[in-house]
C-alpha cells in the first residue's frame, strides 16, 4: 500500500506538471502548429519530381550557385576574362539572347541551406531537399504569425491566427511539399518585419526604448531582406500608414478632448519608424540604388501598370494566370474562406470600431488589420496573386473576435466592448 507521504509527493508531482504546462501552454501548441503544418504539406508526397514550371525555375538559379561548376565558366566580358560560378546570362530566359543571370535572396538562401543538409547527408540530391525547404519557411510562419496576434490582442488570439492562416486552403495550396516557388519566402519575410515593428511600437509605449529599437533595427533588417527577394512596397506603406493614422487619431482625439495637441508624445513612435525605415534604406539603397526610395512610395501605382498592353512586348503579365482579375469580393470571399471573410469583415471591423469609439480600446489592432485588409483586398480584386497576401489579416481579424467571444464566455471581460 502506498503510504500518506508516497501520495503527497506524486499529488505535488502533477501539481508541478499542470503549472508547468499552463506556463508553457502558448509554446507547445505553437510548436504543435508548425510540426502539423510541416506534416500536412509533405506526408503524400510521392513524385520524383517538382510540381510547377515555377519551381523549376527556383531549382536551377538553385543548382547554379550550389554547384558553384557549370560549363564555361571562363567568360569574356568587355574583352576581358571573368571566372563566375554561375552563368553571366541565362540561357533560357528571353530568347535568344538570354537575361542577364539575376539570383536574389532567396535562391542564395535556397542553395547554401541545400550545401548545409548536404554537409549532414552527403548524398542529398537538390530537388529532394526542394521537397522541405519551402514546407520548413512555411511552416515557420506561425512564429511571427502568433507574435502579431499575441501584440495585438493575446497569447491566444495569436496562436489561432498562426493556426488558420498555416491551413487556410489558399495558402496550402500555394505552399505544399516539392513546391519550392517564393511564396513561402515571401509570406515569411513581410510577417517577421511586421512582427518586429509591432513589437518594437509596444516597448516604445511602456518606455523601454532600448528594447524598442533593437526590435526597430531587426524590424529594418528583415525588411531588407524582403527587397532584395521580391516586391516591397506593401511593407513600407503598413508601417507607414500605421504611424500616419496613429499619430493623426490620435491628435483629433487630443484636439477633442480638448488637450493640448503635442507631438512630442509620438517621439518614441517616430524613434521606431525612424530605425527602421533609416536601417531598410542604408542595406538596399547602396546596392540597388535610389529607385529603391521611388519603388517603395510610387510602388502601388507601378504595380497597376503591370498588366497594361500598351508597353512594349514582350509583355506577359496580360496572359499570366495568377496575374488575372481576381473577380468581385463574393468571389475572392470564397477563395480566402468564406467564415474568416464573415469574421473579419462582418464581426470584427464593427466590433474593433465601436471598442475604440467608445473605450478607446485597440487603436493599434483596428489601424493595423484595416489597412492591411483593405489593401489587400483592392489589391485582390486587381490580381489572383494577391489573395494569398489578403488570408492574414483576415486570419487575424477573425482569430480576435472569436478568443473575444471566448473571454466573454469565460467571464473574462464584462462586455462586448471592453
Amino acid at each position: 500500500m502506498q503510504s500518506e507521504g508516497d501520495k503527497e509527493n506524486k499529488q505535488i508531482e502533477i501539481t508541478i506538471n499542470l503549472a508547468w504546462l499552463k506556463r508553457n501552454y502558448a509554446a507547445i501548441i505553437l510548436i504543435t502548429i508548425i510540426l502539423l503544418s510541416f506534416w500536412l504539406r509533405t506526408f503524400n508526397f510521392h513524385q520524383n519530381w517538382l510540381l510547377n514550371v515555377d519551381s523549376y525555375f527556383h531549382y536551377r538559379y538553385m543548382k547554379y550557385i550550389a554547384n558553384g561548376k557549370v560549363e564555361n565558366l571562363t567568360l569574356i566580358r568587355n574583352n576581358h576574362l571573368v571566372n563566375a560560378t554561375y552563368p553571366l546570362y541565362d540561357p533560357l530566359m528571353e530568347a535568344p539572347n538570354g537575361r542577364e543571370f539575376r539570383p536574389n535572396l532567396y535562391h542564395y538562401l535556397g542553395a547554401y541551406s541545400y550545401l548545409l543538409a548536404k554537409f549532414v547527408i552527403p548524398n542529398l540530391e537538390l530537388w529532394v531537399f526542394l521537397i522541405y525547404f519551402p514546407v520548413i519557411l512555411t511552416s515557420l510562419c506561425a512564429i511571427p504569425a502568433y507574435y502579431i496576434g499575441k501584440t495585438l490582442y493575446d497569447k491566444r488570439a495569436g496562436l489561432l491566427t498562426a493556426f488558420l492562416f498555416l491551413f487556410n486552403p489558399s495558402i496550402l495550396a500555394r505552399t505544399m511539399g516539392g513546391d519550392p516557388d517564393n511564396d513561402c519566402w515571401v509570406l515569411l519575410l513581410p510577417l517577421v518585419t511586421l512582427a518586429f515593428f509591432l513589437l518594437a511600437n509596444k516597448f516604445s509605449e511602456e518606455k523601454r526604448m532600448k528594447r524598442a529599437l533593437v526590435y526597430s533595427l531587426f524590424s529594418g533588417i528583415f525588411f531588407a531582406a524582403l527587397a532584395y527577394s521580391w516586391v516591397y512596397w506593401h511593407v513600407f506603406y503598413l508601417i507607414t500608414g500605421f504611424v500616419v493614422f496613429k499619430i493623426v487619431i490620435s491628435s483629433i482625439l487630443d484636439y477633442l478632448s480638448g488637450r493640448k495637441i503635442a507631438l512630442k508624445n509620438y517621439k518614441a513612435l517616430a524613434a521606431v519608424y525612424g530605425v527602421t525605415i533609416a536601417t531598410f534604406f542604408l542595406l538596399t539603397v547602396p546596392v540597388k540604388g535610389v529607385g529603391v526610395i521611388t519603388t517603395s512610395f510610387f510602388g502601388p501605382f507601378q504595380a497597376l501598370q503591370l498588366k497594361a498592353e500598351i508597353r512594349e512586348f514582350p509583355n506577359v503579365y496580360v496572359s499570366v494566370a495568377e496575374m488575372m482579375q481576381g473577380g468581385d469580393v463574393k468571389t475572392i470571399a470564397a477563395r480566402v474562406g468564406v467564415p474568416l471573410f464573415f469574421f473579419s469583415t462582418v464581426c470584427f471591423l464593427p466590433y474593433a470600431t465601436a471598442s475604440f469609439i467608445f473605450r478607446r480600446k485597440h487603436l493599434d489592432t483596428l489601424i493595423f488589420v484595416t489597412l492591411w485588409m483593405l489593401g489587400f483586398l483592392y489589391a485582390s480584386v486587381f490580381a489572383i496573386r494577391f489573395t494569398i497576401f489578403l488570408v492574414f489579416p483576415l486570419a487575424l481579424a477573425s482569430s480576435i473576435f472569436l478568443i473575444k467571444l471566448l473571454r466573454l464566455a469565460n467571464g473574462e471581460d464584462r462586455g462586448i466592448l471592453d
